[in-house]
């Protein structure tokens, strides 16, 4: 995971009891930006399709996942729709004479409930951490949605904004990444993935590597 100052982001979906479903399921994530002088709100929407044929012993069961997404430690959850935890005859009881991960308890020793959404939320790797469950069946699609906050530090007239997006390893996820800003704000330079435009910046591909864009805007 990568170490930035600026803005992340990285989800990562892990199934469970799901069968062999990962191979038929394709992930599309939307991320829009829209920065304000002293603060940036952020929307990410993980789009699942599940391709696999109802009935089919190997792919055709519910694909469920437990969605995990890493943003900077200081942003603070808004939001959270379309996420739902799978019934509890699906989890099984763990057997009392296994140890404990002493890392999972230190992450977990910091893990508080959103009321509103059920979101988990921790800290880890100097990442915030959003957690929740998304379940999807054979032959269709699931939709969720989180929308966070978090601080901005403009110096004087300029604002330097940096965004790196981080693939999960060995997945080719579809992305759609966006950033805008309010009209206070004008673009003095841009550099990066992507293409900006004196109204923001925006890429739209194929995430398998890291995604960086950087840029300097001035405070009218």
């Amino acid at each position: 995971m990568i170490r930035t100052s600026g803005d992340y982001l990285s989800v990562i979906t892990s199934n469970v009891g799901g069968g062999k479903t990962d191979g038929v399921v394709t992930e599309k994530i939307n991320h829009r930006a829209f920065l304000g002088v002293n603060s940036v709100r952020e929307t990410v929407t993980i789009t699942r399709e599940h391709t696999g044929k109802r009935g089919d012993i190997r792919t055709g069961h519910e694909n469920i996942s437990f969605v995990r997404v890493y943003v900077p430690k200081d942003a603070r959850l808004i939001s959270a729709n379309g996420f739902a935890a799978p019934a509890g005859y699906r989890f099984e009881n763990p057997n009392t004479s296994l140890a404990p991960d002493p890392d999972v308890r230190f992450e977990e020793s910091s893990m508080r409930i959103d009321q509103n959404s059920g979101t988990a939320i921790w800290q880890e790797s100097e990442k915030t951490v959003f957690g929740h469950w998304l379940s999807v069946k054979a032959g269709k699609i699931a939709t969720a949605e989180i929308t966070y906050e978090r601080p901005l530090s403009p110096s004087d007239k300029t604002l330097t904004y940096t965004l790196t997006i981080d693939p999960q390893a060995g997945k080719r996820t579809q992305i759609t990444s966006a950033i805008h800003y309010e009209p206070s704000l004008q673009l003095l330079i841009g550099e990066g993935s992507g293409v900006w435009k004196p109204a923001g910046w925006n890429f739209e591909g194929i995430l398998e590597k890291p995604l960086f864009a950087s840029g300097v805007l001035y405070r009218l």
